[in-house]
Formats: structure tokens, C-alpha cells, sequence
């Protein structure tokens, strides 16, 4: 049993187990090869103190998507403070354990309270085996009260860092702030759940009031509130003005919200927060594909929140919407084109089209031979008669180069290749007869005296011997 448990890690609840069942040899042996083990391979967990959370925070912190960075700085440290938690535990059908596991996922809270109006029945419903195992009892405290109670809640809130205060009345929004205040808190986060068709409470004079204090906040508005078993992970995230209402249908998961404001609550970089919260309504692809999107990049739910926050989401539904209306605008140019029908006649002008084609370009490789077989002849015969004559290269190049030509294209003609491509060019079958005949090869000028030299010998000789080329002009006229 002891072997096959070294095999994996093991955390502090294993180990002591196992010791209860083991005898006091086998303990030894099993202290023994903890000791002898890589730290990294066995972590025995004990209670986190302040230090450790600071480490779990920084490397939290260091693991964050490498897609963007959506949240800036904040200047609000929360980390190793404490936490009231109310508007839960009252309903005697639900655990609400999962704003508490929301909480300590970061292991940042020293201590959250829950604020309860009974604790045996609170301690009942959370004092759990997962809690044990995730070290949430370690943390977790209870405090009877009543939040409804304004005097109170400042003796419940002194001492406190921060506070959620979910499913929050609209009318006593005004004296909780005082009450925040008063106690001395750094952050409130507070929703409001909207009947149907009732417009968004106006936040701003509660805003105002915390802003001055120096206390942070976040409001959540959302709509109903719908006892989903499992969080579905799909929520719409807008910013709010007051007297807004939102859309017809607008409901939300109570799992869902309740991660909104986990989230919130431990990401003051997220303060401020005026937002409404609702689950995408029936016909609405664009949300879930958004969220797709940033969940494939790897961001966290405190990166989708502030992304949302943005303006993200309804720059996304812009994009895909004029991406919607160019599809259409496409589809409907292309039903609107005119189908030419398909006849003899339009087929026979398309192969004449496209054998026109064919034949410009064969008519430049064509060209292109000739001048590479007419200056390959010229190189020979230059050779072998510039010992014999007083010419230059340039001269006997110019006043022979229509004669390379000539014997260039018949030299081609005779194979198949150009053939058939010069006789459907000329449209005849006596493209020797246009040829003609082979010139005999100029080897003297015309005439001795210089003054009265060709024009093209004269250019020849005018030009400077950088500008000159090597070749002739080509045969292309």
C-alpha cells in the first residue's frame, strides 16, 4: 500500500490518513521516503499564511494568457485581507457553496466571512468534504446578522476589507454605502437583481459617495435570476446608464451571476465596474462565438469581463454583422448576374479568343529564338573570318544581322517544332517563299570611304562603347 502510494503526490490529507492506518513501522518507512523525495514530486499542504498567498497570487499572476493583456493596474491590494460575504445561505434548498469556492480559488482571502442568520444551519450546509480538501474551512468564518439591519451591519463590517453584498435592494443602496464607509471598507461589490421591464437604478449618486470616501466598488445589475443546477458559462457582459432596460427575456443563471461577482471581488483591477449581466438570448450565436474566441486564447473569466467591459463584444457583433451584410451583398450581386446561355457560335469564338493567345505567345518565344540562333551564327562566323577582314565586330554584326535571321528561321522552319506555328501565323503554307532567299555574307563596307558610310555604321561608331551591345538589334521588325 505504501509503494503504491509514493507513486503519486501526496497531500496532507492522504498522509494522514494513511498514518491512522498504518502501524507505527510502516509510518517510519513511509517518513522516511517522503524525506528522501524530491520536494517537487510531495507538497504537504498546511495552513497558507500571508506570505504563501502572496506567492500563489504572483504566480497566478505570471500564468496569464499570452493573448492580451486586458486588465491594467490596480493600486487596491486586497491580498491577505478579509471578506463579508451576504445575501447567501438563505434558502434552506441550496448549499451556496460556490461563491465561497469562487472566492478561494486564488488562495488571496485570509479570511471569508458568510454572513447568515443562523450558524449551525450555515455551518451544516458548508462545512463540507470539498471543503476540507481545498483547505476552504481553513478560511471560511461565520457571522449571524441580519444585512437588512443598517446599525447593524457597521458593527458586522468593522474590520472588514471588503464586502458583496448580492441580491442587494435598490432603496437601501444609498444607506449601505454609508454604512461601507463608516466600517472603513476598500471594496464593495454589490448586484441588484431587475424585475421584468424595470429600467436600471441609477448608480451614480452611490458612486459618487464611495468615490469620495476612497472606497472601490462594481454594481452588477442583471435580470432574473433562474436557479440553474450547473454554470453555463455563457454571459453577456454591457455597460449600463441608468433608466436603461434590458432586453425582453433577459434572464441569467444564478450560478452565472454568482461568478460575475466572485470574479469581480477578486479582481480590483476591475472597479468601477457599472455593468449588466444577462445570458445571451435565444437567436444570439454572436456571444457564445465571442467568448469562444477568447477562451481559445487562453484569457481568464477576470480577462472576458474586462474585454466585455471594453467595448469587446460589440465591436465583435459590428465585425460579424458587416461581414453578414457583404456575404449577402455578394450573394445577391452573383443571383442578379446574367447567365449568358452557351451556343455554337460562343464556343467557337472562345477557342479563336484563346488560340489568339496561344499565339501572341509563341510569336515571343519565336522572336526570342531567332535572336539567340542568329547571335549564336554571327559569334561563329566572326570567329573565323575577323583575322581575314578589316572590319569591326560592331560593323559585321549590323550589316549582317538581317542574313543570321533569315538563315535563323529557316533553320527553324525545317523542324516541327515552328512549323505549324508559323504557317498558321502567316496563313500560308509558303512561309519559305516569305523568307526568301540567303543573302550572301558581307565581309567588305559597301563603300571604302568613311564620309559615306551606312547611317547605322555611323551610329554605330557615335555611340559611346558603354551604351554598345554585344548583339544586334534583333529581328522583332
Amino acid at each position: 500500500r505504501v509503494s503504491r502510494r509514493l507513486r503519486y503526490p501526496i497531500l496532507e490529507r492522504d498522509f494522514v490518513h494513511t498514518t491512522r492506518r498504518l502501524p507505527m513501522r510502516s509510518v517510519s518507512l513511509l517518513s522516511l521516503a517522503l524525506a528522501a523525495t524530491s520536494a517537487g514530486a510531495f507538497s504537504l499542504v498546511g495552513r497558507p499564511n500571508r506570505f504563501t498567498r502572496r506567492i500563489a497570487v504572483r504566480n497566478q499572476g505570471a500564468a496569464t494568457s499570452e493573448s492580451a493583456d486586458y486588465l491594467s493596474e490596480s493600486s487596491l491590494d486586497l491580498t491577505g485581507g478579509s471578506i463579508l460575504v451576504s445575501g447567501f445561505l438563505d434558502d434552506a434548498e441550496r448549499d451556496d457553496q460556490f461563491i465561497f469556492d469562487i472566492l478561494h480559488a486564488p488562495r488571496s482571502w485570509n479570511q471569508i466571512i458568510a454572513l447568515n442568520a443562523d450558524n449551525a444551519s450555515a455551518k451544516k450546509r458548508l462545512i463540507s468534504r470539498s471543503a476540507r480538501y481545498t483547505g476552504l474551512l481553513d478560511v471560511l468564518k461565520f457571522q449571524e446578522g441580519d444585512r437588512t439591519d443598517v446599525a447593524a451591519m457597521k458593527g458586522v463590517l468593522d474590520g472588514k476589507d471588503a464586502w458583496i453584498n448580492f441580491n442587494a435592494d435598490v432603496g437601501s443602496l444609498a444607506a449601505m454605502a454609508d454604512v461601507a464607509i463608516a466600517a472603513g471598507l476598500k471594496y464593495v461589490v454589490t448586484s441588484v437583481t431587475l424585475a421584468d421591464d424595470a429600467p436600471v437604478p441609477d448608480f451614480a449618486p452611490v458612486a459618487t459617495k464611495l468615490d469620495a470616501a476612497g472606497v472601490a466598488y462594481a454594481f452588477v445589475a442583471s435580470g432574473a435570476v433562474v436557479d440553474e443546477e450547473e454554470e453555463l458559462g455563457l454571459v453577456r457582459i454591457e455597460n449600463c446608464t441608468a433608466g436603461q432596460t434590458l432586453p425582453e427575456g433577459g434572464k441569467i443563471g444564478r450560478a452565472d451571476l454568482v461568478r460575475v461577482v466572485g470574479v469581480l471581488a477578486g479582481e480590483p483591477s476591475l472597479s468601477g465596474a457599472v455593468v449588466n449581466a444577462y445570458a445571451p438570448l435565444k437567436g444570439d450565436n454572436t456571444t457564445a462565438a465571442y467568448l469562444r474566441g477568447l477562451r481559445e486564447k487562453g484569457v481568464t473569466r477576470a480577462e472576458e469581463l474586462s474585454a466585455m467591459m471594453a467595448g469587446g463584444l460589440k465591436a465583435f457583433e459590428d465585425a460579424e454583422a458587416e461581414r453578414i451584410a457583404e456575404e449577402i451583398r455578394n450573394a445577391s450581386m452573383k443571383a442578379a448576374e446574367v447567365v449568358v446561355p452557351i451556343t455554337d457560335e460562343s464556343r467557337a469564338e472562345e477557342r479563336i479568343r484563346l488560340r489568339l493567345e496561344n499565339l501572341r505567345q509563341e510569336q515571343l518565344e519565336f522572336q526570342e529564338e531567332v535572336e539567340r540562333r542568329a547571335n549564336k551564327k554571327l559569334d561563329l562566323e566572326w570567329g573565323n573570318v575577323k583575322w581575314k577582314i578589316s572590319m569591326d565586330e560592331r560593323d559585321y554584326r549590323q550589316l549582317n544581322w538581317g542574313r543570321a535571321c533569315v538563315m535563323a528561321m529557316k533553320e527553324m522552319y525545317a523542324t516541327l517544332r515552328w512549323q505549324g506555328t508559323l504557317e498558321e501565323a502567316l496563313d500560308t503554307p509558303n512561309v519559305l517563299e516569305l523568307i526568301g532567299e540567303i543573302p550572301p555574307a558581307v565581309e567588305t563596307y559597301p563603300d571604302p570611304d568613311p564620309q559615306v558610310r551606312p547611317v547605322a555604321q555611323r551610329a554605330w561608331r557615335e555611340r559611346p562603347p558603354k551604351d554598345i551591345p554585344r548583339h544586334g538589334r534583333g529581328c522583332r521588325g
